[in-house]
């Protein structure tokens, strides 16, 4: 038993001195562990029948001469055949192990170890020994290679074993999953009582104090100070990376036109929808927090927004209601079209619009109740009422009975007469619904599933995707 489990360890030592051996015993392995494929046996197979037909001359010559069988053959072990085999690095197809340094050549190191126990089948646990991976290596590089190497360890199927003299490797940070020992090692005399000093061969240093202590009594008191300072700096260099992509981020955003929507819901609604009719997702989305309705008020809620961009398309697109259409007014001024259709604001890039509301269903609700346009309340979801919807919101609301029982605050404020006729619409009916609006519990729940297959020839969302889509110029995808 502890035989089979030995022979699933494979183990690979990587010397201090990493001469041209090294590299070729790995590209050797290489091949032996990619060979286990018949992929890899067909294709060997095939370059050793073409060195053969290039040959053929050569071939019957020899058999002439010697009046018998005469080919050119594979050698036994055919690994051996791919030991000079070489890697070529930038557009000059500069030779790896003959043109490249020994710092370039050592970080291909754990690469292609990893590539080989990947590979090998008879294998299933993995022990590295290096020594000196830091050996023609600047600080940095060190640093970075020291990550990889956490990085490979955090495998489960992994073990690795590291001697170094580098804080680099020594103080490196253990990455997630990995967990990291570290030890000082010193070399064992015996002093004139004939007895091993000192006492123990390694000391832990897990902690940057414990270092400093050892690193002291070890006269290598400055490289705690280095790795301290090469840590500051990538610190630094972390930080300004990070203003870097934020500021590149916001750059992108400015030269994007601009969606300002109402509702949290929206924000990733509108995009789901205009990718369902074919326009990609080439703009920016943002939510006012409330719904402005003076001038002030809109300047406050933009800034609060993040601004916009005056180089811009920009369009604020407001639900159909009474606060969306006070909005449009002071955006638009008053008299402006409240059916959906978009208007310009001066004469720049901006246009604001309410929700089309123009669905059959809804129509006939405005009718049947005797409601005016100024008194309609149509938000987002309701663009996307049916009867399958119809059902999904009737199951989950049966047990919702402070919904079920009152019609919309806004309704109910309403003369009498038009209550009395909301209140009368059957249970699961359309004209119910409208009454009540989508309950806020639901609604994320809602427009998720409404998306999943939108209803591509209702005029009210042909009306809206058109104008979002025209507005802010989007490109539909081919």
């Amino acid at each position: 038993m502890l035989t089979r489990f030995l022979n699933q360890i494979d183990f690979t030592y990587i010397p201090a001195i990493k001469d041209l051996e090294v590299y070729a015993d790995l590209i050797e392995r290489m091949y032996s562990s990619a060979s286990e494929n018949s992929a890899m046996l067909d294709a060997t197979k095939k370059f050793i029948d073409a060195i053969g037909e290039q040959t053929e001359t050569l071939t019957q010559q020899l058999r002439t001469i010697f009046s018998g069988k005469a080919s050119l053959s594979a050698p036994s072990n055919m690994a051996v055949l791919f030991r000079n085999l070489d890697f070529v690095h930038g557009e000059d197809e500069h030779s790896l192990f003959k043109q490249k340094g020994d710092g370039v050549k050592a970080r291909h190191l754990p690469e292609l170890l990893r590539f080989i126990n990947e590979n090998e089948a008879n294998k299933k646990y993995f022990l590295w020994g290096f020594e000196e991976p830091e050996n023609s290596l600047d600080l940095s590089a060190a640093s970075l290679e020291a990550r990889r190497f956490a990085s490979f360890a955090s495998r489960s199927d992994t073990q690795i074993f590291i001697s170094s003299h580098s804080p680099a490797f020594y103080l490196a940070p253990s990455e997630e999953g990995c967990s990291t020992k570290r030890f000082f090692v010193e070399k064992q005399l015996l002093d004139e009582k004939n007895e091993v000093t000192p006492d123990r061969a390694t000391s832990v240093i897990d902690k940057l104090e414990d270092a400093d202590s050892t690193m002291r009594a070890a006269g290598l008191m400055q490289l705690p100070y280095v790795i301290r300072s090469l840590k500051d700096q990538q610190d630094a260099l972390s930080k300004s990376q990070k203003e870097i992509d934020d500021l590149q981020t916001q750059l992108a955003t400015l030269s994007q036109p601009t969606l300002f929507v109402e509702g949290k819901h929206d924000i990733k609604a509108y995009p789901k929808l205009l990718s369902a009719f074919g326009f990609n997702h080439s703009f920016d989305i943002k939510q006012f927090s409330g719904t402005p309705k003076n001038t002030k008020e809109i300047i406050s809620a933009i800034s609060m927004a993040g601004g916009l961009s005056p180089s811009s398309k920009t369009l604020f697109l407001f639900d159909n209601d009474p606060a969306g259409r006070s909005s449009l007014a002071a955006f638009a001024g008053k008299g402006s079209d409240t059916s959906g259709s978009p208007v310009k604001i001066g004469s720049g890039t901006l246009t604001a619009a309410v929700l089309p509301y123009q669905t059959q269903p809804f129509e006939q609700f405005i009718e049947e109740c005797g409601l005016n346009e100024s008194d309609i309340k149509f938000p987002f979801e309701l663009l996307f009422v049916n009867d399958e919807m119809l059902e999904f919101v009737e199951e989950k609301t049966k047990s919702n009975t402070d919904w079920l029982e009152f019609i919309h605050g806004d309704y109910n404020r309403m003369p009498q007469k038009i209550t009395n006729i909301l209140r009368k619409f059957d249970l699961g009916s359309y004209g119910w619904l409208y009454a009540r609006m989508v309950p806020d519990s639901l609604k994320s729940t809602f427009i998720n599933k409404a998306l999943k297959s939108p209803n591509k020839e209702c005029d009210a969302l042909k009306k809206l995707v058109k104008t979002v889509s025209e507005t802010l110029q989007l490109s539909q995808d081919l």
